[in-house]
């Protein structure tokens, strides 16, 4: 098995309250990764 397979296995057994914090905090880090991306254009 995969990798990837054992990660959606995980996800799919999350409860609803579990699946929202995973959510939130990758919202987050994707907001981060983007503010770092527009700063290295910045740097350049």
């Amino acid at each position: 098995m995969s990798r990837v397979d054992e990660l959606v296995r995980e996800i799919e057994s999350l409860t609803l309250e579990e699946l929202k914090q995973l959510f939130d905090r990758l919202e987050d880090l994707l907001d981060l990764l983007g503010w770092i991306k527009l700063n290295e254009v910045n740097f350049c």
